[in-house]
């Protein structure tokens, strides 16, 4: 998990103060180290040290120690160099079919995988959030791509004969006043003959509303058994989850003690305790049936001013709902974080796939309701949730998101997902 960025100046112009600029403004997505890779010299190095040579093409890697090394990373033979925010889960598997292949993994990181899947067009074979870009030497093209759903976030630019991209807007809106977004399951192709965006995975194409699963005890088992490989491939020796005592979030945690260890969860609220809110008593109530370790936080009065201005920058938008929903999240993964935690699992996706919110009662064609709503997962939540943990250098990873565990809920009956006025 990490931060990356580049720039390529189709003049051959210097880049190297807007690279540094750029790594800086998102230092928090990656505070043990950073790495650069200009006009083919590489340099790694502690953030105290860093060094951005002259050059006209660069990219660069701000790293959280999670799995893996300081990147850009190389191929065999030098010519394609990749940064990766994200994981890949089934890395041992696609890294023996990939060797199987005559490919050879030099480095100790997941991310090799994503470059070697890349070289023989298999990536649709990973399991895993990523958001990469990839300089290709010999066709003299950067490449980004972006999960489906949309878990890791990417933008860029193409402005003054200079292409710039960040898993951030401030990383790149100082120098650049139109900043796009990469769609998720979509590659942007960029060389001196333009920029191309290109779908390169579409799994909502596959999703009908002729095929749907109607046994409820056959949808039962198809999405437990997805869902439980799910948190079991995304394991971490150290787990917090933001909790509510909801559905989504105590299912998680239950099935992260059951398959991971122990975990923390976290739930926040306004107020001091005697007037500490609902949601409070609700979440203390669920993690005492689950036997749950769960720390209360309450955010006070005067505390609200520096929070909201820490959200606002880091979230990238103004929309209150999106705030409201975010600055309780940002106090949540800013507790995880002084309590030493790096990785958090949450409950994000589930009302999306299942059918949780009231709107959805109303619905007069519930499949392509949640279908748009899936599609337009990063718009509404995935961006702010991923801006407000890095801000706080956590790693959030979301067993509900797994590609499996979506295809098996697409395929599921909507008859089943809201029924007689019971959503979700």
């Amino acid at each position: 998990m990490c931060g990356i960025c580049g720039y390529w100046s189709f003049k051959g112009n210097d880049i190297s103060k807007w690279l540094r600029r750029s790594l800086f403004a998102i230092s928090h997505r990656g505070p043990d180290g950073v790495g650069v890779y200009v006009d083919g010299n590489l340099f790694r190095s502690t953030w105290s040290e860093l060094f951005v040579p002259r050059g006209s093409l660069g990219l660069g890697h701000a790293h959280l120690a999670i799995v893996g090394e300081l990147q850009p990373i190389a191929n065999e033979d030098g010519t394609l160099w990749l940064i990766h925010n994200g994981e890949v889960y089934n890395y041992k598997e696609v890294r023996s079919f990939l060797e199987n292949m005559g490919h050879i993994f030099s480095y100790k990181t997941d991310s090799e995988a994503l470059l070697h899947a890349i070289e023989s067009n298999e990536l649709t074979k990973i399991i895993g959030d990523y958001a990469f870009a990839v300089y290709d030497s010999k066709k003299q093209e950067i490449i980004l791509y972006r999960d489906f759903p949309g878990i890791r976030p990417l933008f860029y630019c193409m402005e003054h004969d200079i292409f710039s991209f960040c898993s951030e807007k401030k990383g790149i809106r100082d120098y650049c006043s139109n900043v796009k977004e990469v769609r998720p399951g979509y590659k942007v192709i960029v060389s001196f003959d333009g920029v191309i965006e290109e779908p390169f995975f579409k799994p909502e194409e596959t999703w009908t509303v002729e095929n749907v699963i109607k046994d409820e005890d056959l949808a039962v088992r198809m999405l437990s058994n997805n869902l439980i490989e799910s948190v079991s491939m995304m394991c971490y020796k150290k787990l917090a989850i933001p909790f509510s005592g909801g559905l989504d979030s105590s299912l998680i945690a239950k099935l992260s003690k059951e398959y991971c260890g122990d975990v923390k969860a976290y739930t926040v609220g306004f107020g001091g305790e005697k007037n500490a809110s609902k949601d409070i008593s609700n979440a203390v109530s669920a993690a005492e049936a689950l036997d749950l370790d769960l720390e209360v936080v309450l955010i006070k009065d005067y505390d609200l001013e520096w929070l909201l201005e820490r959200t606002i920058y880091y979230v990238e938008d103004w929309d209150p709902v999106k705030i409201s929903i975010a600055l309780p999240l940002f106090e949540a993964f800013r507790e995880m974080k002084e309590d030493g935690f790096r990785v958090a699992f949450t409950g994000q996706g589930a009302d999306e796939l299942f059918g949780g919110y009231a709107k959805y009662l109303r619905s007069r064609n519930l499949f392509n309701d949640l279908l748009r709503d899936v599609l337009n997962l990063h718009a509404s939540n995935l961006n702010r949730d991923d801006h407000v943990s890095m801000a706080n250098s956590i790693e959030v990873r979301y067993p509900y998101l797994n590609i499996n565990v979506i295809n098996a809920a697409m395929r599921i009956s909507p008859e089943l997902k809201v029924k007689d006025s019971v959503r979700k």
